[in-house]
C-alpha cells in the first residue's frame, strides 16, 4: 500500500466517522419523542434520568451507512443505564437494562 493509499483510506475512515458522529446528534434531535415514550412505558420518570447519549450503529467495516441508533440514558437512582436500540426511522426496536438498573 502506498503512502497516498493510507492518507486515502484514513481520510475516507475519518470522514465516515463524522458522518456517524453528526448522525447521532441528529438522532437525538429527531428520536426524542420515542426516547421518552420508551421510558415512560418502562415506567422511568423523567426526574430519574441523569443523562442521554445516543450513538450510530453502522452497518460494518468502512461502510459510512447507519444502520440504527442507540440511546444509553444514565438513571439516578441507580448505577448502570436503560438502552433504547431505535431504527433509523425512529422506530423503537427493543430495550434493555444494565447494571443495578436490571432489578428495577
Amino acid at each position: 500500500m502506498t503512502m497516498k493509499q493510507k492518507f486515502w483510506r484514513s481520510g475516507a475512515f475519518a470522514a465516515a466517522a463524522l458522518l456517524v458522529a453528526l448522525s447521532a446528534e441528529t438522532a437525538l434531535a429527531q428520536c426524542e419523542t420515542q426516547i421518552a415514550e420508551a421510558l415512560e412505558s418502562a415506567k422511568i420518570p423523567q426526574s430519574d434520568v441523569k443523562s442521554v447519549t445516543v450513538s450510530a450503529e453502522r452497518a460494518g467495516g468502512d461502510s459510512p451507512r447507519v444502520d440504527g441508533y442507540t440511546a444509553w440514558i444514565t438513571r439516578q437512582s441507580c448505577s448502570g443505564n436503560f438502552v433504547v436500540n431505535l431504527s433509523t426511522s425512529c422506530r423503537v426496536k427493543n430495550t434493555y437494562a444494565t447494571g443495578d438498573c436490571k432489578g428495577e
